[in-house]
Order: C-alpha cells, then sequence, then structure tokens
C-alpha cells in the first residue's frame, strides 16, 4: 500500500506532463545571411538561448571545348603574329558553398514571437576547375594558322571568406510548427570590410 500511495502522485505528474502543451525546440529549414551562411540549416530555441547550424553548396559544369582554331593572311607589312605558345583559359566545373554557426540569446518572448540577440561566424568559398588549352600560331604557305598544340592541363583556384558578426533577431510562429526568421547583424570580413545593411532570414519546421 505504501508503494501504492508513492505511484500515485508519480503517475498524475507524468500525466499532466503529457498532456500539457510542450513547447517545440528543433527546427529544420532553409537560412540565408552573410553570418548565418546559406542552404540547409538546424535550428534550436530553448527558453533563453538558441543556436543555428547552416551549410550548403552547389557545384555545375561548363563547357571547355577547344576552340578549332583560325587562319590569318600572312602580311609582314601589316602584322606577323608571335610563333610562341599562347594559353586559354576556360571554367571546366564551379563550386560554391558557405557553412555558419549562430547563437543566439533571447531578450523577449510572446507566444507568437521571439525577440533575440545573436552573434555567430561563418565562411564562403568558391573553388573553380580550369582547363589550359595551348595554342600556337603555325606559318602555312601564305596564311598563319591559329591551331591548338593538342597539350591541355588542369589548374585550381580557390577563394575563401570568413565573416563574423553580432545583431538583433525576430523570431514569428507562421503555425504551430513553422516559424520564419528575420536577422540584421552587423558583421565584418577577414579582410576588414565591413558590413550593416545586409540582412539574414530563415524558414524552418519546428518539432519536439
Amino acid at each position: 500500500m505504501k508503494s501504492l500511495k508513492f505511484l500515485v502522485p508519480l503517475v498524475l505528474v507524468l500525466s499532466i506532463s503529457i498532456v500539457l502543451p510542450c513547447e517545440l525546440q528543433h527546427g529544420l529549414g532553409f537560412s540565408a545571411g552573410q553570418i548565418s551562411g546559406i542552404g540547409f540549416s538546424y535550428r534550436q530555441m530553448r527558453t533563453s538561448f538558441g543556436f543555428q547550424v547552416t551549410a550548403g553548396f552547389i557545384s555545375f559544369k561548363h563547357d571547355t571545348e577547344m576552340s578549332p582554331g583560325h587562319t590569318i593572311p600572312y602580311d609582314r607589312d601589316i602584322w606577323v603574329p608571335s610563333e610562341k605558345i599562347i594559353e586559354e583559359q576556360s571554367i571546366e566545373r564551379e563550386t560554391h558553398g558557405s557553412a555558419g554557426v549562430n547563437l543566439f540569446l533571447i531578450l523577449h518572448k510572446t507566444d507568437k514571437s521571439k525577440f533575440y540577440f545573436l552573434t555567430g561566424v561563418s565562411t564562403f568559398f568558391t573553388h573553380e576547375r580550369i582547363k589550359v588549352h595551348e595554342y600556337q600560331y603555325k606559318l602555312y604557305d601564305e596564311a598563319y594558322s591559329y591551331e591548338p598544340t593538342g597539350k591541355s592541363y588542369n589548374e585550381s583556384e580557390y577563394d575563401q571568406t570568413l565573416y563574423g558578426g553580432i545583431g538583433l533577431g525576430l523570431e514569428l510562429k507562421i503555425t504551430e510548427n513553422i516559424r520564419f526568421a528575420f536577422e540584421w547583424p552587423l558583421s565584418i570580413s577577414d579582410e576588414g570590410d565591413v558590413y550593416m545593411y545586409i540582412p539574414q532570414a530563415g524558414l524552418h519546421y519546428f518539432f519536439k
């Protein structure tokens, strides 16, 4: 009986906690911004703080077929081309990506919104795979022919920029599960450039 008396209030407490609505904390969606990054994101908002992780990239191929060349009539009085190797570059594949981490400190909340302070860091990168073709002017009788030598090789170019910043944000509850966030950060790049007029936004579906 003593054990039963102990179980009754425990069951009541558990039952009430199940019946009462629990605030949704975990969100999956899409975010875009300078310190958030651009892509799919996971967002977690608790009672007084939260965080968000975002990552995404795109990659596409370009046409890199070699030009067949052309022929120029030979006239020494007008122009004589050099017979040195000439390199022509074309982008074979182009990749752009970003990733970011943001932290939130909730300043005020209502049933339909959250107003918060935010800080975060992000990185944006670009990678280009370049095809280099070699051409050469060759003299044939009365004309110079600009034609490929048959040699080509690949090069890569990589560029990365880091951003960090602070700002304010507002999260609005559109439905019980869908939330829209609008944020306005002050950010600085690793090259010393300062940006203030680039807002960021996100749309997430929240669940328990």
